[in-house]
């Protein structure tokens, strides 16, 4: 067979028929560049959410090393950082906390870092430089507007530096700083290391014999990877010549970075489960849609088709011929939808960070996403081409001329003569024509259902918010007060709640119950256990090398027991006035499920109580014995923010047989219903004019960030819907504008034998309107299976989701779908409808 090179003559009869087709081009290049949109959008969302995410957590973990190793001596840092397995180490020395009346709010630390150090802990100057000599400090921009300092190199800071031991007024100027996050609540002062050895000589080299941490070295490290961290941070203690487990100079602490998300142990099924049944949703609507409008291109062209195979042009180069107009069509709407959808996402990011993470979003413009976006665009037009490209290259020359949109695999039982009575209504004839091309028809009702689908599953999973869970995590009362030290995970015998505060409170009028909780910050106490004590934080070494858990201990008012959530048990007032039982507090997880594997005692456990009488000989004395009544939820409101792996409640003058004045640690209250923000007022107005060194806690803050969250998932929902659902209509306006063409001698025929032109309205209006029923019907189905199979079990994984079935946003869409169905079908048969019965006829022929 001679071989003809007609390559460009293919691709000229591409292009012509791409140009002779205006109409069909302007929906195919919208459905692409919509698709992309989604693609690009997600893509850019998806990329931008993990990084600023992971960024985040690092800067809320303190950098983005892999680990640290802890409270080490100079010496243990020389020997550790020439480990093969480092790749980069940096060095950190603490040194104290800033703790001038103006930084009362901000917790503000004191330390040397060196250049590694310094990147490594988003402390690096991008203005001036690190500092060199005593008297030079670099910091944040955060902390030097609450200083009051201007963000100018060369300026003078006066800092009170508390080492410890001692606090000092030192005069320090600014070399360097970098911009800070008003979200992150530290600050980082970097001192010199010159200013480390005048005022901190040999301080922290011996920690496992004075626990003196001010002076000791932290060596923050990176690994090749950020794959099994904590291994490589074992071996390298152990090859280092050091232990990780025990008592001793040789015993070395270390620190995974959790903000990577590779240090997660556990992978939640039900989340990845729902992310990717999301996607592939997604993914499906957008092949049906654009292959949806390749297939009506095709047969609205099957006589072109067909007159070309009649004059020899093969299989293969009619495939050609459509592939060649879906790549002209694809450089149009693919670029056009990457520009649109990464700007569209540049513009979702910064929302959905700033209700999730509280964080300034960067939107980098990576390739990955323009190239992973493109690919999925033309993977999705490839293969929404490929079966229309099949179907006009199999069909006969006869067979195309004949076609009128009827599906030629039609059994020979349908073919039979129906008789009967009912046959010429309209709404029976409108039914049969849907069948007619059944797949068409088929497709058309699933991706306009598909849009609805995910329009209900955005407001179902924001509907299943639980805004009582969410907020509960973080605060079950509406206010509470305390020392601004308290905040900052500083709370000692100086840093009490004020009485004066706590009367001013209760004087108002919007005031309703409130009560205190009572600890002692500085007495150390423990409770006798047998067994291994999990939390490193929460635990002392004994000289014998055996552990003892540290005891956090509370007294509360009767309003504060009475808001306890007992978890299991009971709490009796009776009994526990007595002063012989014990409340243990319990932690829980990330899903708020309590941890009662950490339960170090029983209910009904006898529990022995010990308090430190002598430091150096580590004795302890005073044991006294109490009953465990019941377990209870700790949260951040009835504990003191510290690390502890034990915490009991008793009553207040069992405390004070410890010590008779226990320190007022913290006063919760609530408001009367309907008056909070009244209340709030005062008590912002109070410790900001007042007493400046108090600071509270509302549940009004933590409802702001609820629904901050809520909006987001719904704006960026909502967006997504809308794409789709443009979509999906456009599909819907192509199916009804190309099944009428095609049909034009048809309808010529019909209206001469009789029927009026408003007959076969009202026939196409039944045809819009039977298209809408299904949708209806399948929209409803899907959204069951897909809310009941999926969303319910994502929202059991999410701690503050309790699952609710939504229909209100379906409800609202169906009406809307079929004035749609009605309006569509009318406007689209008016322009058909112009022409004369000759006209038509003749346009057939």
């Amino acid at each position: 067979m001679i071989r003809v090179s007609n390559r460009k003559a293919i691709s000229n009869l591409a292009f012509k028929s791409y140009k002779a087709n205006k109409s069909r081009n302007s929906i195919a290049i919208l459905a692409i560049i919509l698709t992309t949109i989604l693609f690009t959008s997600l893509f850019t969302i998806g990329t931008g959410l993990i990084e600023s995410i992971e960024e985040s957590s690092m800067r809320m973990a303190g950098g983005y090393a892999h680990g640290s190793f802890k409270y080490l001596s100079q010496e243990q840092y020389e020997r550790i950082s020439k480990h093969p397995l480092i790749k980069e180490v940096g060095l950190s020395i603490y040194a104290g906390e800033a703790v001038n009346e103006k930084l009362l709010k901000r917790y503000t630390e004191i330390d040397y870092c060196d250049k590694t150090s310094a990147k490594l802990g988003y402390n690096f100057p991008t203005t001036g430089r690190l500092p060199v000599a005593q008297n030079e400090i670099s910091t944040d921009t955060v902390t030097l507007d609450f200083l009051g300092v201007p963000h100018e190199i060369g300026q003078k800071v006066t800092l009170l530096c508390d080492f410890g031991n001692r606090i000092e007024e030192k005069e320090f100027i600014l070399t360097g700083y970098y911009k800070g996050d008003p979200a992150f609540p530290v600050g980082i002062i970097t001192v010199s290391k010159e200013f480390i050895e005048v005022n901190l000589a040999v301080r922290g080299q011996q920690y496992y014999k004075d626990r003196d941490s001010i002076g000791s070295c932290q060596a923050y490290v990176l690994f090749e990877n950020s794959r099994n961290i904590d291994d490589n941070m074992m071996q390298v203690i152990s090859d280092s010549g050091y232990k990780i487990d025990g008592y001793g100079e040789n015993v070395i602490e270390y620190g995974v970075n959790w903000a990577y998300f590779s240090t997660t142990s556990e992978d939640n099924l039900s989340v990845w489960f729902a992310v990717l049944m999301g996607a592939l949703l997604i993914v499906f609507t957008g092949y049906l849609i654009i292959y949806n409008i390749f297939q009506i291109s095709v047969m609205r062209d099957i006589q072109f088709y067909g007159l070309l195979k009649t004059i020899g042009t093969t299989k293969k180069q009619i495939k050609r011929i459509l592939l060649v107009q879906a790549l002209k069509m694809s450089a149009i709407g693919i670029p056009a939808g990457l520009i649109f959808g990464f700007l569209l996402g540049k513009i979702l990011l910064p929302l959905i960070v700033k209700a999730s993470i509280s964080s300034v979003a960067t939107v980098s413009i990576n390739p990955v996403i323009f190239i992973g976006s493109a690919i999925f665009a033309l993977f999705t037009v490839y293969i929404s081409c490929r079966k229309p490209g099949k179907m006009a290259s199999y069909i006969s020359p006869v067979e195309a001329v004949k076609y009128n949109g009827v599906s030629s695999n039609i059994h020979s039982k349908l073919n039979r003569i129906k008789k009967g009575t009912n046959g010429g209504k309209l709404h029976k004839m409108s039914f049969s024509n849907l069948g007619r091309n059944k797949k068409r028809t088929f497709i058309t009702v699933v991706s306009i259902s598909l849009s609805l689908v995910l329009l209900n599953t955005v407001y179902t999973l924001t509907g299943s918010f639980d805004m009582d869970k969410f907020v509960s995590k973080f605060i079950d009362v509406d206010f509470q007060v305390a020392h601004a030290a308290y905040f900052k995970n500083k709370f000692r015998n100086d840093t009490p709640v004020s009485k004066t505060t706590i009367s001013a409170i209760e004087e108002q009028k919007s005031f309703d119950r409130g009560g205190l909780i009572y600890n002692i910050p500085e007495m150390m106490i423990i409770s006798k256990y047998d067994g291994n004590v999990q939390y490193e934080a929460g635990k002392m070494y004994l000289p014998d090398g055996s552990t003892v858990p540290i005891a956090d201990i509370y007294a509360m008012d009767d309003f504060v027991l009475e808001n306890l959530e007992i978890v299991k048990g009971s709490y009796n007032k009776d009994k526990f006035k007595t002063g012989k039982f014990l409340l243990l507090g319990l932690n829980d997880d990330d899903n708020g499920n309590i941890m009662y594997d950490k339960a170090l005692y029983s209910i009904g456990e006898k529990v022995k109580i010990l308090v430190l009488q002598d430091d150096f000989n580590m004795n302890f004395d005073g044991a006294k014995e109490y009953e465990v009544m019941g377990y209870y939820r700790m949260r951040s409101t009835n504990c003191s923010r510290r690390y502890g792996s034990v915490a009991f409640a008793m009553p207040l003058e069992e405390l004070r047989t410890y010590d008779k004045n226990p320190v007022p640690m913290t006063y919760i209250c609530n408001a009367k219903a309907g008056k909070e923000d009244e209340l709030e007022a005062f008590i912002k107005s109070y410790t900001e004019s007042v007493e400046i060194q108090m600071s509270y806690n509302s549940r009004e803050t933590y409802k702001k960030e609820f629904e901050d969250l809520q909006n987001m998932i719904l704006s960026i929902g909502g967006v997504l819907c809308l794409i789709i659902g443009i979509i999906g209509i456009l599909n819907f306006i192509n199916s009804v504008f190309t099944s009428i063409i095609a049909r034009r001698s048809e309808f010529a025929m019909m209206e001469s034998v009789g029927m009026t032109k408003v007959q076969l309205r009202k026939m196409l209006i039944y045809e819009g309107l039977y298209c809408g029923f299904f949708t209806i019907a399948i929209s409803f189905i899907l959204t069951g299976i897909f809310t009941f199979g999926v969303l319910s079990q994502f929202s059991k994984a999410v701690w503050f989701m309790s699952y609710k079935f939504v229909i209100l946003p379906l409800l609202i869409a169906y009406p809307v779908l079929l004035a749609l169905s009605v309006l569509i079908p009318y406007l689209a048969f008016r322009g058909v409808g112009k022409q004369s019965v000759v006209e038509r006829l003749r346009i057939a022929e």
